[in-house]
């Protein structure tokens, strides 16, 4: 299995402002919308953590040689298809509630990948957690950065 590497400084300090843009756009919301809209957030958020767990027990237990961009392609693929179907149609995720839960989770799980220095997949920083165990899927967002971070303390040493 390939190794894990922890993000750096510069990594941490993107992933921390994306995290915080993204608690800027979905706390706004959670206090305006009604218990039932908010219920409805909590419940897609746990579902989202639940099949995230599951993803990742199944690929460090059952496909650990899986590539680790194309496993991410596919791990980012069902919380962006949450947000994208649950934008306000009413129709797959709610009036808005997918959206919604969708942004809460990957927030979550880039504060997480903050604290833990995690260079991995952001949506399974959760399942990380409970594992207490890094995923070797790569992050597709903060890729280069983490490259570069890698190189340049490779250089140094």
């Amino acid at each position: 299995m390939a190794e894990r590497y922890r993000a750096g400084s510069i990594g941490r300090s993107l992933r921390l402002l994306v995290a915080l843009c993204l608690v800027i756009i979905d706390v706004p919301v959670l206090l305006r919308a009604g218990w039932r809209y908010n219920l409805s957030v909590l419940a897609l958020t746990i579902g989202l953590t639940l099949f995230y767990t599951l993803l990742h027990y199944v690929v460090s237990r059952h496909i650990p040689r899986l590539n680790s961009y194309l496993g991410a392609v596919l791990a980012v693929t069902p919380v962006f298809l949450v947000w994208f179907f649950g934008q306000g149609g009413g129709y797959l995720f709610g009036s808005g509630e997918g959206g919604t839960a969708a942004i809460t989770y990957v927030a979550l799980s880039l504060l997480i990948d903050v604290v833990r220095a995690d260079s991995g997949c952001e949506v399974m920083a959760l399942p990380g957690l409970l594992f207490r165990e890094r995923t070797h899927l790569a992050c597709l967002l903060f890729f280069p950065i983490d490259m570069m971070e890698r190189a340049g303390a490779g250089k140094s040493s």
